[in-house]
């Protein structure tokens, strides 16, 4: 998951594609609150993988 995640966020400009699509059909301004809603899934993934990680670390101490 992690890799296909990174795959597509790191490799290609999601949000810049998002914005070019919303902007063809004439609607920029959903365009900025589509990548709006991809940046806050994205930070979710993101904090849901490291709270799973911290989970599984090994306590020391």
């Amino acid at each position: 998951m992690d890799y296909f995640f990174r795959t597509i966020t790191v490799r290609r400009d999601p949000d810049l594609a998002i914005l070019m699509v919303f902007t063809l059909a004439d609607r920029p301004e959903a365009g900025f609150f589509a990548v709006a809603i991809s940046t806050i899934v994205s930070l979710v993934f993101h904090a849901e993988r490291l709270v799973q990680a911290a989970l599984i670390m090994p306590r020391s101490g």
